[in-house]
């Protein structure tokens, strides 16, 4: 719970300040690898990385989660006081991008998806969770 109740700390101060995105965004990957262990030496972190979208576009996720050569989870922030629920279909072309069965959308609250592989339909909302204090 301890850790919950830092996470929630650290989100409200930027959701107080009205923090840019960019910034709001260290904050999370900072939060990935301090507070839950993910390791940005290691690899396990990768931000802002550039993928090819055909001949001439490309598209940029905020921070991709990895295991190894695998990507795991791809996160997409948003500043932490508007709604996200406007946001899910980025994040769900970078999940179909990336080939990966979890997102999370990361902004006023965190929704967490899961898409199953070969599914047309789009990703499942598993859990939508508010920056409460306790929960």
């Amino acid at each position: 719970m301890e850790k919950w109740n830092e996470i929630c700390f650290l989100i409200s101060e930027h959701k107080n300040n009205n923090a840019k995105e960019d910034f709001f965004q260290l904050e999370i990957e900072h939060i990935f690898e301090k507070v839950l262990g993910w390791s940005r030496f290691k690899k396990e972190i990768i931000t802002k990385e550039r993928t090819k979208v055909g001949a001439s576009n490309s598209v940029v996720p905020g921070i991709i989660i990895r295991n190894a050569d695998n990507n795991l989870i791809v996160i997409e922030v948003k500043r932490p006081n508007i709604s996200i629920d406007n946001h899910q279909k980025q994040l769900f072309s970078y999940m179909r991008l990336h080939k990966v069965q979890f997102g999370l959308l990361i902004g006023d609250k965190i929704q967490f998806f899961y898409e199953t592989p070969n599914d047309t339909k789009p990703p499942k909302l598993i859990s939508e969770i508010t920056f409460t204090p306790d929960n």
